[in-house]
């Protein structure tokens, strides 16, 4: 992250609605606040890329003024470079067209689905639109799709794919994700 970033305060933790200037305390409090609003969400109806941003600011508001609003500045975590910022008017379009496929194709398998969601997933990723909660907010956007699509999706931490799904995170690898989501997956619709 950028030191002179405005978001951040000097010890680089986000400066927050609710004043902790401690990194590990802000941390854990947001973990206990999205834990509670995880299981709460509205039912929205993905039908965009922007309704990772509703998600997001559901998830997040209480704590952040940001929250809900695609990053100004760009980020990377280790040896990944997300996408910059200059570049999402371009990666909407793509996005908003695989969402659009995946709500109306007549998958004749659960692999063929799962292929495609696998592929929306790695590319939201790399998009990484949010300052901080990317994969929370991703993993609950993607499991509503799959949901809607009839399909019930299990990736959160506790669930037997999380590591699958977070070696596809770091390998930025669509055929990992597709792995992942795969077994992740299970028929709800007739």
């Amino acid at each position: 992250m950028n030191p002179k970033d405005d978001a951040l305060l000097p010890n680089g933790t986000f400066k927050n609605k609710v004043h902790i200037t401690d990194q590990k305390a802000l941390q854990a409090l947001e973990y206990r606040i999205t834990k509670l609003k995880y299981r709460t969400l509205p039912n929205y109806s993905i039908t965009n890329i922007d309704v990772l941003k509703k998600i997001h600011a559901w998830l997040f508001s209480d704590l952040y003024p940001w929250a809900g609003q695609y990053r100004t500045v760009n980020l990377s975590k280790g040896s990944t470079n997300f996408m910059p910022y200059q570049l999402f008017h371009e990666a909407i379009p793509y996005l908003n067209q695989q969402i659009d496929n995946l709500n109306t194709t007549n998958y004749p398998s659960k692999t063929l689905f799962a292929t495609d969601l696998g592929q929306l997933l790695t590319d939201i990723n790399h998009f990484h639109p949010f300052r901080e909660g990317n994969g929370r907010t991703q993993r609950l956007f993607i499991t509503r799709l799959a949901d809607q699509n009839g399909f019930e999706m299990h990736l959160a931490r506790n669930s037997p794919t999380y590591d699958l799904y977070m070696q596809a995170s770091i390998r930025d690898s669509a055929d990992l994700m597709t792995k992942a989501v795969l077994k992740s997956l299970k028929i709800t619709r007739a």
